[in-house]
Formats: C-alpha cells, structure tokens, sequence
C-alpha cells in the first residue's frame, strides 16, 4: 500500500541530571565536589533518503522517541549523550505542525540532516557550584525535557516518471520489467487500486528515475 500522508507524535530525549559525588582517597578523605555533568538528550532529525518512496514505514509506528542522556558520574565524568532518533524521509516530504498548521521544514535533499526536535540539555554537576565561599557544594540541577511535537508529514513529490493509462493496458507489467517494484498484476481492469512507487537505475551515469503507477 502506497502511503502518501501520516501524523507522528515525536519526541527529542531528556537530558541527565547532574552528579552529586565528593572526592574520597586513602589520603584525601574529604576532597572536594567531583561530580559531573549530564549528557545532553539526543535529538530527533530527519534524513533525506532517495531510496524510500513513502510513508509506509510510519503508518503503524507513529510515536517515536529519542534516547535521553546518561547522568553524570564521581571524577568529573560526564553522562553520555543520548542516541538521535534518525527518521528516513522520502525526498519531498513537507512536515506541517498539527499545533499551528504551518510548515515547519521540507525535506529536499539526499543525505541531509535537518533537526526538527531538539534534546534537552544535561544538568550540572556539584563541581561547577564550587567557590571560595562554598567548598562543598550539594546543589546539582535536573537534566532538561528533550522538545516534542505532533507533526503531519505529506509526500509532495512522488516521482520523476508517471504511467498515466486505460484499465489493463498494461502498465503494472511494465512497471515490473523496469523497476525492482512488485506490483499486482492480473487480467482484469483495476488491478491496482493504489500507487505504485519503483526506481529506476543507470549504472553507467550513477543517476536513478523514480517510476510512479
């Protein structure tokens, strides 16, 4: 089934919250704040991808999150930060806000990266409140929310080549012969009841077409 049109619930990752640790060494029983800082959330971005030629793979996934980022440790160590949720996007996507109705970006071209949620931002260890006045600090800050949204994401661009024919002329089957696609092909009018996407290689010149039913 061809999926031209889906609503996605997406989220960008909490960052970590900052450490509360003190020193402590055989010779150093009480050393002063070593707490680190936690690894920021990881962001949900999106990726230009000519091989993908609709939304089918988030029609039945809808809701999609990324990691959040690991708490900071003793020794200054800081949380590592939380993995991206990276989402293939058929070039000529357009991603609406449900919020606004706007467009928020457009995706247009092949292996780019656009960020559309950002993660949040870890917290602070107690090693960066020390000063003259307080040796031993106990503050720490919570890791920020990652950003979220639900957004409607609509295929503007589905092809360079369109088969345009009568019922049963045939153009499933020359789809098939083209194209690595497997369209449904019988004889009878109306076999195929929703668009067929299949792409078209040239080796030689290492350009493709995309081939639309």
């Amino acid at each position: 089934m061809f999926v031209d049109e889906v609503t996605m619930s997406l989220k960008a990752g909490k960052g970590g919250d900052g450490c509360l640790s003190f020193r402590r060494e055989k010779y150093l029983p009480k050393g002063g704040p070593d707490g680190g800082d936690g690894g920021r959330g990881g962001d949900v971005v999106l990726i230009g991808d000519p091989n993908v030629g609709d939304l089918t793979d988030y029609r039945f996934r809808p809701e999609r999150r990324a990691r959040a980022g690991q708490p900071g440790r003793g020794q200054q160590r800081s949380g590592r930060q939380g993995a991206p949720c990276k989402l293939k996007m058929p070039l000529g996507a357009v991603i609406y806000s449900e919020e606004t109705g706007r467009i928020v970006t457009e995706v247009t071209e092949a292996d780019r990266e656009i960020i559309l949620l950002q993660g949040g931002r870890g917290g602070w260890g107690n090693a960066h409140f020390k000063s003259a006045v307080n040796q031993t600090p106990r503050q720490i800050t919570q890791g920020a929310s990652g950003e979220e949204g639900r957004f409607r994401i609509v295929l503007k661009t589905i092809a360079d080549v369109g088969l345009v024919g009568f019922p049963n002329a045939g153009k499933s089957s020359l789809m098939k012969q083209l194209t690595r696609a497997h369209p449904k092909t019988a004889p009878y009018p109306f076999t195929t009841l929703q668009p067929h996407v299949g792409i078209i290689d040239y080796p030689e010149s290492y350009q493709r077409l995309v081939l639309a039913d």
